[in-house]
């Protein structure tokens, strides 16, 4: 992707009459050239349309998904409505890998974006050296926003089938990378960590549960064998 050729230009949003041909440019643009496509990125202009790009890339990734899980867990149905005697109507996981995946994915996808973009935005503020070259983007929560819904690329790729999560996963991992490192302006490794800050975050805050529950547990065994 480092030789890649370059765009020679951003895809643009120019209204209702381009929007599905915007869309499919985007998407290819992101996928296949992202350094060409983040290193030209505009890091302002509004939250509304790399929003847009997200969702609707998510969505259509979970609504093929949906269909090929509804399709093979009609098995998993049967096995469960012998199981369990669930009538149709009772048996809750027709609709949970069906429709009801598809209707609910928007609200939790605009709420996991721009959770992950407040923590991509910290920890920009924390990575990307104060001093630079003049003309550099700079880092607002704006541009950590378009930094997650451009990278949601890949999730297109949950229609696949099976193996469709896994490289939905790995590609969005990739896009994202490439976009904090050309829209910030940083190096691989700092880039790497600004990806990654949601993660560690989490590994941190798991980890300090952990250390908790265990000098609990020593203590009540101090107290017990004392």
């Amino acid at each position: 992707m480092e030789n890649e050729p370059q765009l020679p230009q951003i895809p643009k949003f120019e209204g209702a009459d381009n929007a599905i041909r915007w869309y499919i440019d985007t998407l290819k643009a992101t996928l296949f050239h992202p350094v060409a496509f983040f290193r030209k990125l505009p890091v302002s202009g509004g939250y509304t349309i790399p929003l847009v790009f997200g969702l609707v890339t998510h969505w259509i990734g979970v609504a093929f998904r949906s269909m090929w899980l509804s399709a093979s867990g009609e098995q998993i149905n049967r096995l469960l409505l012998g199981a369990f005697r669930w009538g149709a109507s009772e048996n809750p996981f027709g609709w949970m890998m069906g429709i009801g995946s598809v209707i609910i994915d928007p609200f939790f996808t605009l709420f996991s974006v721009f959770f992950s973009a407040a923590l991509i935005y910290l920890a920009a503020r924390i990575l990307v050296p104060a001093q630079r070259p003049e003309g550099s983007p700079t880092v607002t929560l704006e541009s950590a926003t378009r930094v997650v819904c451009y990278g949601m690329a890949g999730t297109i790729f949950q229609a696949v089938p099976f193996m469709g999560p896994v490289i939905s996963a790995i590609w969005v991992g990739i896009t994202t990378f490439f976009a904090a490192r050309e829209v910030y302006r940083v190096s691989t490794g700092r880039a790497a960590v600004i990806i990654l800050f949601p993660q560690i975050l989490f590994l941190l805050f798991v980890g300090a549960i952990v250390g908790l529950l265990v000098l609990f547990a020593f203590k009540m065994a101090g107290v017990v064998f004392s």
